[in-house]
């Protein structure tokens, strides 16, 4: 990943992955394909892996795990909150219901304070801490919204106690070893200990290990992080829901900076060619980010939901391909 010109990182899912597919991605300018274990099994990654293979023995392959993470509790149907509505947040893996929503990290009622703005589903819906008692948070609802079952939460600015791996991140780090994969981006990672509990798991077998930066405390110790790993990835998409969203470019360009002089490897990701979801064509901003990423310094840029489930994948492969080329 350090070739003058920049990589392209293409993700790939179990539901569009034969052999031609992915001929087709690096045929365009993919390098790398990318596997998000959010939404594979151990058993459909094998055979991506073998697809990638038997297409090219020339593209890398990179496991993104889950990593700690915060979600709600499964819904029997979509939950509609209004605005200024009082409601609940237990730490608990019942049912959601309109009166309680429950999630899965058991500390969570600990290591929420009063006053916290909770955010859910990428920050579409937030929360108010108004106090805590009985084992609950007891908060307000700041925006009208819809939860749906196992969304994601975050709390900005607070610092939660989550175990650096979990028991799937285990499973795919397994089958990363025993498939001799080529990089592990990890998510969530808070400091020089996430990236060290990768590193004693797979001491056997030692693999690349990339720190998804996305989360203040990602950022605020980012040194000591890029100590310990192969490099990192700016995932704009978390670290926009933790920091505000005009602060991130900011903090994109820093990071890259901050890699470059310490000659570790960066990945750009997240929302590069979005609209090309359903669009053939990117748009002029979407077209200039990639260019400025490029710009920067950046040594690879990711395609996420452009390829891994939109209309044009081969066509957001060719176009990130020619920007880098430019």
């Amino acid at each position: 990943m350090r070739n003058k010109q920049t990589k392209v990182v293409a993700t790939v899912s179990d539901q569009r992955c034969g052999p031609d597919f992915i001929k087709q991605l690096h045929d365009n300018g993919m390098d790398v394909v990318r596997l998000n274990t959010a939404h594979q099994t151990p058993e459909t990654c094998l055979q991506v892996i073998k697809n990638i293979r038997e297409a090219s023995d020339k593209i890398a392959i990179l496991i993104d795990t889950k990593g700690p993470e915060v979600r709600t509790t499964a819904v029997n149907a979509p939950i509609e909150l209004k605005r200024g509505q009082d409601i609940i947040i237990r730490a608990s893996e019942s049912t959601t219901t309109a009166d309680a929503i429950h999630v899965n990290y058991s500390g969570f009622v600990k290591d929420v304070p009063d006053s916290s703005s909770i955010l859910m589903d990428d920050g579409d819906l937030e929360l108010k801490v108004i106090r805590k008692a009985n084992d609950a948070l007891h908060c307000r609802v700041m925006n009208k919204g819809t939860l749906k079952s196992h969304k994601s939460v975050n709390v900005p600015g607070i610092h939660l106690d989550l175990p650096s791996l979990t028991r799937r991140d285990k499973e795919f780090l397994q089958l990363a070893m025993e498939q001799d994969i080529d990089f592990i981006a990890h998510s969530f990672v808070r400091n020089a200990d996430d990236v060290k509990a990768i590193q004693q798991f797979c001491k056997k077998k030692p693999i690349r290990i990339i720190a998804k930066i996305e989360n203040t405390q990602g950022v605020e110790n980012l040194d000591e992080i890029l100590d310990y790993s192969y490099g990192v990835m700016v995932a704009r998409g978390d670290l926009g829901v933790e920091i505000p969203a005009e602060e991130v470019p900011l903090i994109q360009k820093t990071i890259i900076r901050r890699c470059i002089q310490r000659a570790k490897p960066v990945i750009t990701a997240t929302q590069m060619l979005q609209s090309m979801i359903e669009n053939p064509r990117p748009t002029r901003a979407e077209v200039s980010d990639v260019a400025n990423a490029i710009l920067d310094g950046t040594d690879a840029l990711m395609l996420s939901a452009e390829t891994a489930a939109g209309k044009y994948p081969v066509a957001a492969v060719r176009i990130m391909a020619k920007v880098a080329k430019r």
